[in-house]
């Protein structure tokens, strides 16, 4: 979609149509959207709007879009690994919350997955998704 010119209308693009931009300074993302006939960015924050005024020199387009960071795509891996481990029978393993872990036990379920020793389908799994979405993951 590209960006239609400025308006005292409101502007905000939906979700398929958004221009995204990363700031120069710590890579936050936002898009272009436009208000009381100037560009802003919005922060992409889903519980509360957060604008800052568009500049150029502050603010890079996307060529790219990935949304997802690394420690999303392993709690995407943690739901499937808990299917998974209701469909085994493994109850204790079934029941873990990503939000719930440790942050040294989500480091290590990113780094490498399910325990020493878990069956082969929990370790293909895990490996599956943290490859298979690794082309959608931010680098940083």
């Amino acid at each position: 979609m590209t960006e239609p010119p400025l308006t005292d209308q409101p502007w905000e693009p939906d979700p398929y149509g958004r221009i995204h931009y990363t700031r120069a300074s710590d890579g936050q993302l936002g898009w272009m959207i436009h208000r009381d006939g100037k560009r802003y960015i919005k922060l992409n924050r889903p519980s509360k709007e957060i604008l800052e005024p568009y500049d150029e020199s502050r603010w890079m387009p996307v060529k790219e879009h990935r949304p997802l960071r690394v420690p999303d795509v392993a709690e995407i891996a943690l739901a499937a690994d808990k299917l998974l481990c209701r469909k085994l029978g493994l109850h204790d393993e079934a029941n873990r919350e990503w939000l719930s872990m440790q942050d040294e036990d989500r480091r290590d379920w990113i780094e490498y997955g399910p325990e020493e020793g878990a069956q082969k389908a929990r370790l293909d799994t895990w490996a599956a998704i943290m490859v298979g979405l690794k082309p959608h993951t931010q680098s940083k």
